[in-house]
């Protein structure tokens, strides 16, 4: 793909990959309407474990190098470590106000004319999946949307975060989709980036200009248009 045009032949894809937070939503809003929960919940408890569990594990999240089938386990064991948590109290953290509490705020944060990009490659008979480092099902239906292939990193099949490629590769083998059939749209070169380029798949980035990546800051932006 020629990182300088902005426009895409939407002919060329049969497959089109979606990564979640930041790309779908705005991530930003959404963590400021948390942020807000949080202090609330401090002020009534006056407990720094909460906010400490949360930064900690989104900063492993970023640093570590999570491999396997133990993935999903060990998330949680290694912040705990670190904070000196049974791993079960990081556990319900998470769950709670990462992956449940934000799913009724998480519709007001969509972007604009999201539902129409999707209406758009559903009409083109596109294959329309997710690749998302957290767990998506929920999210998804918090937004409104409908994918035909949800793929976690965290699935027992995948046990890799990005940018490793392996989700991505998941998701060409059971769609049956060649690598320059399939484009990848995300908001982080460094993670959704890399992990489509290793996989030999086109990739647009919803960001600010990033060298050798084509990008776009709205989902009515001209390069949707087929």
């Amino acid at each position: 793909m020629d990182a300088t045009s902005p426009l895409i032949d939407w002919s060329r894809y049969k497959t089109v990959v979606f990564d979640v937070d930041g790309t779908l939503y705005d991530q930003r809003r959404l963590r400021l309407a948390m942020a807000v929960r949080l202090t609330v919940e401090f002020l009534k408890t006056g407990d720094t474990r909460l906010l400490r569990t949360i930064r900690t594990f989104r900063s492993c999240r970023e640093t570590h190098e999570f491999i396997g089938a133990n993935l999903e386990s060990d998330q949680y064991e290694v912040p705990a470590r670190i904070l000196k948590l049974d791993p079960d109290y990081v556990r319900s953290v998470i769950e709670d106000w990462m992956e449940k509490r934000p799913l009724v705020t998480l519709g007001k944060c969509l972007y604009p004319h999201v539902d129409r990009v999707f209406a758009s490659l559903r009409r083109s008979s596109k294959t329309i999946c997710i690749f998302s480092d957290y767990p998506v099902r929920a999210k998804l239906e918090a937004l409104g949307l409908h994918a035909d292939l949800m793929v976690c990193a965290t699935d027992p099949e995948i046990g890799r975060l990005k940018p490793d490629p392996k989700g991505l590769l998941h998701v060409l083998k059971t769609t049956n989709t060649r690598p320059q059939e399939c484009l990848m749209i995300g908001d982080r070169a460094d993670r959704d980036g890399l992990a489509a380029r290793r996989a030999g798949v086109d990739v647009i980035l919803r960001s600010k200009p990033v060298d050798g990546y084509v990008t776009f800051m709205s989902f009515d932006d001209p390069i949707f248009d087929e």
